[in-house]
């Protein structure tokens, strides 16, 4: 953001790469955000001609020395939709062992899981064993959203 580069010396950044795929499925994957290590970017002229993507994997700090300035044409700023879905994919990058979302996420194996407001908000355990594939759903006690997974 700008103001990141304006008022801090270290910035995040990722490096950007076309998503050359011979599989129509993993560009699917790509779009829908599936793939939590990367940043769908819709084809952009002049900057990106092809469907792009941000790898998050290589998301690191960098001395803000090191960012050049770009002219007018090569500027590109991502409208505020954007920015807030670039904001919940690095969320849910770093976070994805931590929750599973409602609407977002699919039961990644069977086994138990834990309502995330159930034990901050009310200091209960409400537990509901899920299968693998299916949809998480709203919390049958509070209405919460996100979900742990056991240990063990």
């Amino acid at each position: 953001q700008t103001c990141d580069v304006q008022d801090k010396d270290f910035i995040q950044i990722a490096p950007i790469f076309p998503a050359i795929a011979t599989n129509p499925e993993y560009l699917n994957r790509l779009k829908t955000g599936s793939i939590f290590s990367s940043f769908y970017l819709k084809p952009r002229q002049p900057t990106f001609g092809v469907d792009s993507f941000a790898d998050l994997e290589r998301m690191q700090a960098v001395h803000k020395s090191y960012i050049k300035k770009l002219d007018a044409d090569h500027h590109f700023r991502l409208k505020d939709e954007k920015v807030r879905a670039l904001q919940r994919a690095v969320t849910r990058y770093f976070g994805r062992p931590n929750s599973y979302t409602v609407g977002d996420d699919k039961v990644p194996e069977t086994r138990g899981y834990l309502c995330v407001n159930c034990f901050y908000a009310n200091g209960i355990a409400t537990r509901e064993d899920l299968v693998i594939g299916s949809e998480f759903e709203p919390c049958p006690v509070c209405n919460g959203r996100l979900w742990v997974r056991m240990a063990g």
